[in-house]
């Protein structure tokens, strides 16, 4: 059983193409009026709920968001903790995470996904912050955007893996083939590994999630 939210408008509609992708974060028709964060928020916050979000829509009949909350009931509420706990056996509950970008919308979506998950993350909005953060915490996987003020995401690579090379290292960019700026020469070979494994916005929370799930296995597995 669901307590079903309808929010409904007579705009111009969203065709199927947009509608695909209107949850995934990053992911704006708004241009830079916009940062394609709100939608993948409300997705997550249903996803936490144990509930459902869809869009239906139809060009120059409007648009429908459809939030279906699940009824809290004893037995029901068993069960999904059941499911919880379950899904927790696969993940590395004790693993330590933290987030770098300078974008806080995007690193209060990705800390709220992952802690669902049962990690511990820690969130920064530069390479400074994120390297304080690495001295004073004994951090196992770093989820770091490339474009970033002053020290971009390669350049900060490069000084966690000169402080501790056992720290995974995760590259996200809204650019295929950005190297922040240096060139083919100035990029060392771990940094061009680090290119070519990088994740690209807009990204979809499940195929995060289960890339740092596969990233901290692979680690167990050494």
């Amino acid at each position: 059983d669901y307590v079903l939210l309808n929010f409904s408008d007579n705009g111009s509609g969203i065709d199927q193409k947009t509608q695909d992708k209107v949850f995934d974060p990053f992911f704006s028709t708004k241009g830079e009026m916009g940062t394609g964060l709100g939608l993948s928020q409300a997705y997550g916050l249903m996803e936490r709920s144990h509930g459902i979000i869809r869009v239906n829509s139809t060009l120059g009949q409007g648009a429908c968001f459809s939030l279906y909350f699940p009824v809290s009931k004893t037995f029901e509420i068993a069960k999904l903790e059941t499911s919880q706990s379950e899904s927790n056996e696969n993940t590395d509950e004790t693993a330590s995470i933290l987030v770098v970008d300078d974008e806080s919308a995007f690193t209060y979506l990705i800390r709220e996904a992952l802690q669902g998950q049962g990690y511990s993350i820690f969130c920064a909005g530069n390479a400074i912050e994120a390297m304080d953060i690495i001295r004073d915490q004994s951090i196992d996987l770093v989820l770091s955007d490339i474009l970033m003020p002053e020290t971009n995401g390669y350049q900060l690579a490069e000084q966690i893996q000169q402080h501790n090379p056992n720290i995974i290292i995760q590259l996200i960019s809204g650019f295929d083939d950005d190297h922040g700026g240096d060139t083919a020469d100035d990029i060392k070979p771990s940094t061009l590994k680090l290119q070519s494994a990088q994740l690209t916005k807009p990204l979809k929370l499940k195929d995060l999630i289960q890339r740092v799930a596969e990233l901290l296995k692979a680690r167990e597995n050494l």
